[in-house]
C-alpha cells in the first residue's frame, strides 16, 4: 500500500503566524495540503473615530460596559460587563421548581426567565436547600438547622449550635430625629457587630412610631397634618441598618400615640398590621423557611429574642386609667386585637423585654410598670433618662452587656 502523502486532513485549520497589522493568520486544509486562509481579527482592538470619548455598550445577557476611544483610534474597555440577566433572549428551557419538579420557561427581551406553565412532576416533602430551624433535642439556648436533601425526600438535621440573638429596638420618635441621632452615633451599625461577638448570626431590627406626616419620609416632611402612625420598620434580614419601609397603620387624631404604640409592639410580637400598612413593600420579604415569619420582623425560630423599648412621655393603650382605652377594646388591625391579645402574644413569642428607656418622663413610674409588667419586663428594665441620644446610646450598650451575661448563664 502506497504511503499517505497528505499534509493534513480535509477541513482542518491551523495558525500560521501573525497578520500584517493585527490578528492571527490561518491556514485551511484543502486537498490534503495547507492553503492560506483568512486573518482572524477577533482579538484585535475595535477601531473608533473619536479619540477621547467614552461610550456605554451592550454585553453578555442584557449587560453593559464602558469603553474609551484611545489616541491610537481603538476602543479600550474601562469596566467589566455589569447588570447581566440570567439568559439569552428567545431561548426556552426547563427550570427546576418546587419539590424536585420542572417547569418550562422562556427568556424575555430583558434576559430573565418567564415561566409558561405550572410546576410539574413534584415529589417529596420539601424543596432542595429548604431550611428549618429546630430546638428539639438541643439544650437551652441552642438550635439545629435541618436542610432539605437534593432528592426532596427528607430533611437532614445538623448538630445543635448556639442560637443567635435577635434584638429589636422599639422607638417612639417624632419626625425620626432620635433615630437619626442613633444613626449619627453609629449605634445601629455597631450593635449587630457586638451581638455577633456574643453569638454568631445575631441580628438587629427596629420599629419606629409616633406622630408623623401622612407622606413617607423624604417628601415634604413637616408639611400637612400629623397623625399617629407606625412610621418605619427595618426587619432582621435587611442588611442596611438605616433602611426601612414607611408604614401607616394607625391614623388617628393628633396626640393618639397610644394607638401607634400598641401597633408597634404588636408587630414585634407578630400580630397583623393595619390593612393600610404597606407591609408587602418590605424588602427583602421574610423567607418561607422562617416558621415564625408571620411577623414583618422575620424572627427566626429558636433565636434568643430581646427587645428594648424607648418611649417618650406617652402611654400605650394599656388598661391603666391613663388613656380612654380599656384592655378589651379592639384596636385597628387586619384582625382587631386588644392589649390583652398583645400581652398574650408577646409571651408566646418568647420575647424578653430587657430595657425600657424612658425619655423625659413625667408619668408616675408605677403606671409605666403596670403597662410593661404585662409584657414580662425584666427586673430593673425600667430606667428614666433625659432625652439625649448620647445617654440613650450608652444605655443601649449597657443592656447589650447585660444580655451577654444572660446568654453566658444559659
Amino acid at each position: 500500500m502506497a504511503p499517505d502523502m497528505r499534509e493534513c486532513l480535509e477541513g482542518e485549520t491551523q495558525e500560521a503566524g501573525v497578520c500584517e497589522e493585527c490578528g492571527t493568520q490561518l491556514e485551511n486544509c484543502t486537498g490534503g495540503v495547507w492553503v492560506e486562509g483568512d486573518c482572524d481579527r477577533s482579538a484585535c482592538p475595535e477601531p473608533c473615530d473619536a479619540p477621547g470619548t467614552t461610550e456605554t455598550t451592550s454585553c453578555g445577557f442584557c449587560g453593559t460596559f464602558d469603553r474609551f476611544c484611545t489616541a491610537d483610534g481603538v476602543w479600550e474597555n474601562v469596566s467589566e460587563c455589569e447588570g447581566e440577566g440570567e439568559c439569552d433572549p428567545g431561548t426556552v428551557t426547563d427550570l427546576a421548581c418546587g419539590m424536585c419538579g420542572t417547569q418550562s420557561a422562556r427568556c424575555t427581551a430583558e434576559c430573565v426567565f418567564e415561566t409558561v406553565e405550572a410546576c410539574m412532576g413534584e415529589s417529596g416533602v420539601c424543596s432542595p436547600g429548604e431550611v428549618r430551624y429546630l430546638t428539639s433535642g438541643c439544650a437551652a439556648g441552642e438550635r439545629r438547622v435541618a436542610t432539605c436533601s437534593e432528592t426532596c425526600e427528607s430533611f437532614v438535621r445538623g448538630a445543635c449550635e448556639p442560637s443567635p440573638i435577635e434584638l429589636v429596638l422599639v422607638i417612639e420618635d417624632r419626625a425620626r430625629q432620635f433615630f437619626t441621632g442613633l444613626m449619627d452615633r453609629d449605634v445601629l451599625r455597631t450593635l449587630p457587630r457586638d451581638l455577633e461577638a456574643i453569638r454568631p448570626g445575631s441580628r438587629v431590627a427596629s420599629v419606629i412610631f409616633d406622630d408623623f406626616p401622612i407622606r413617607p419620609f423624604g417628601t415634604a416632611a413637616g408639611v400637612g397634618v400629623f397623625e399617629s402612625q407606625l412610621a418605619l420598620v427595618k426587619p432582621f434580614n435587611d442588611p442596611d441598618p438605616a433602611a426601612g419601609v414607611s408604614l401607616f397603620p394607625a391614623r388617628g387624631a393628633l396626640g393618639d400615640e397610644a394607638n401607634a404604640g400598641v401597633e408597634a409592639l404588636g408587630l414585634v410580637a407578630g400580630l397583623p398590621a393595619h390593612p393600610e400598612a404597606t407591609v408587602n413593600a418590605l424588602s427583602p420579604a421574610c423567607p418561607a423557611e422562617l416558621l415564625d415569619g408571620e411577623g414583618v420582623l422575620c424572627w427566626t425560630p429558636g433565636s434568643l429574642r430581646y427587645a428594648i423599648v424607648i418611649p417618650r412621655n406617652r402611654t400605650y393603650n394599656a388598661p391603666d386609667g391613663l388613656e380612654d382605652y380599656v384592655g378589651t377594646r379592639p384596636l385597628l388591625g387586619a384582625v382587631p386585637h386588644s392589649w390583652n391579645d398583645l400581652r398574650d402574644r408577646w409571651s408566646t413569642a418568647g420575647i424578653v423585654l430587657h430595657g425600657i428607656l424612658l425619655r423625659n418622663n413625667t408619668q408616675v413610674l408605677a403606671d409605666w410598670r403596670q403597662i410593661f409588667d404585662g409584657l414580662g419586663a425584666r427586673p430593673g428594665a425600667l430606667r428614666e433618662l433625659r432625652d439625649d441620644s448620647d445617654v440613650i446610646a450608652g444605655q443601649i450598650f449597657e443592656i447589650v452587656d447585660e444580655i451577654r451575661d444572660d446568654v453566658a448563664a444559659l
